[in-house]
């Protein structure tokens, strides 16, 4: 196997466990809450709430961190503290260990998630990596998709083994990382903003404690008021500090950027309708229809697994598109009639229109805006 297919293996393995830990546990709240003495759906919320946070705020320190000392290292370091998180996870004797044993699992797969990425790019060559992206892409939506009916499964046996299965692979794939993959460092980035990640982090935290806790303790209560000032003052306060830092977590001109904004903001709505999709799918038919925790499971997956297809097409599409877009340059260099020359750019023009207006899906939209800006981007090349 070539290189750098083996290298979009072994982090595409990475990538999958991180992705499907946002998606996993979902399934499993009824068993959380029976061992867990009836731990209250809110209690239970910060189970998903501590890792998604942590994972989100996390991401862009850990790729410049991983830029300066060695993606390989930071990916290797990452794999590890995703096992032992995910071994704490499996142990853990209550509800407030496995919150803390999930933000642990946290940071490892943050530090995972955009290695893999400043991995496979530097492997392959630039016109082939919309492909790698693409499959990078699909990686992550294969886990939305399978999350469910996986944990269904596991969840038979106990809701600990959905935590207990991460522990061998995270450790078998960083022995192989070690052996296979090569070092890539890009030291210019300068150091990473961790107190804006913490910013981050902590203004998102109180503004879920606030929106978790409102209707216990009454959305006028100056607990719930003070969570969402908290909130309120951290979020504004990171804003700041990103205009302002040489390496802050969000890069703010990159918003003013039309394409880019739209996709991540369609990307925002998506998941956030996804993640509420799959909670309340799960509630819904274990409490009140009944179903066990493997058929519900199986219910839920049809809509990832649509997601995953959709992007699995627009992979497709995508590599049809600049086949044709070669082809048009390689036909006008040759000298074709006039006439016919107008022809290919136009048909590409439709086919794309169609593609853009069909491909609406917001997974599919960012992994556009992410093609397009490895396409431009001179450092990755």
């Amino acid at each position: 196997m070539e290189q750098r297919w083996k290298v979009l293996l072994i982090t595409s393995v990475g990538l999958f466990m991180a992705s499907l830990d946002l998606f996993i546990v979902n399934i499993a709240f009824p068993d959380l809450a029976r061992d867990f003495d009836g731990a209250s759906l809110p209690s239970l919320s910060w189970v998903l709430n501590a890792y998604a946070i942590v994972f989100a705020a996390l991401l862009v320190p850990a790729g410049r961190i991983a830029d300066r000392v060695g993606r390989k290292r930071v990916f290797i370091l990452g794999l590890l503290v995703f096992s032992g998180g995910s071994g704490l996870c499996a142990v853990a004797p209550s509800l407030n260990v496995l919150v803390a044993a999930r933000v642990l699992q946290a940071v490892g797969g943050a530090m995972m998630l955009p290695t893999t990425l400043g991995l496979i790019l530097p492997a392959f060559p630039v016109e082939q990596r919309t492909l790698a992206i693409g499959i990078w892409s699909a990686v992550g939506g294969v886990a939305a998709a399978l999350g469910p009916p996986i944990g269904g499964l596991l969840v038979q046996l106990s809701w600990r083994w959905i935590f207990v299965v991460n522990v061998p692979i995270g450790i078998v794939t960083a022995i192989v990382a070690a052996r296979a993959l090569q070092e890539v460092r890009q030291p210019e980035d300068g150091r990473p903003d961790l107190l804006g990640a913490a910013e981050l982090a902590l203004g998102i935290g109180l503004l879920t404690l606030g929106i978790v806790k409102g209707p216990d303790w009454g959305w006028t209560d100056p607990r719930d008021l003070a969570a969402f000032a908290g909130a309120l003052v951290l979020v504004v306060a990171f804003v700041v500090r990103s205009a302002h830092h040489h390496a802050p977590v969000i890069e703010l001109p990159l918003l003013r950027v039309r394409s880019f904004a739209l996709a991540n903001l369609a990307a925002a709505v998506f998941f956030a309708g996804f993640g509420a999709m799959l909670l309340s799918g799960v509630l819904l038919l274990t409490e009140l229809w009944g179903y066990s925790a493997l058929k519900a499971g199986f219910a839920l997956s049809p809509g990832p697994l649509m997601a995953a297809a959709t992007m699995a097409i627009d992979i497709e599409s995508s590599i049809v598109i600049r086949f044709a877009m070669r082809f048009s340059r390689a036909s006008l260099k040759i000298g074709q009639p006039p006439a016919s020359r107008p022809v290919t750019p136009m048909m590409l023009k439709v086919v794309n229109g169609s593609h853009t207006r069909h491909q609406t899906h917001p997974a599919a939209a960012a992994t556009r805006a992410m093609r397009s800006i490895s396409g431009h981007s001179k450092g990755w090349s």
